[in-house]
């Protein structure tokens, strides 16, 4: 999952945050979500969370 974010350039940003937290998410295992981290949280990249 991504957020657009105001200093975007257009779509493919979001799209290729979006692509990264999906392959993320696939390498994780299953039924996992995977939220990108906003631009200024450049130490952790992406943040999963697993449901209960």
């Amino acid at each position: 999952m991504a957020m657009l974010e105001a200093e975007d350039a257009g779509f493919d940003a979001v799209f290729s945050r979006a692509d990264e937290a999906l392959y993320e998410a696939k390498g994780g295992g299953r039924n996992r979500t995977v939220l990108s981290a906003p631009k200024e949280e450049a130490g952790s990249a992406l943040e999963s969370t697993e449901p209960a």
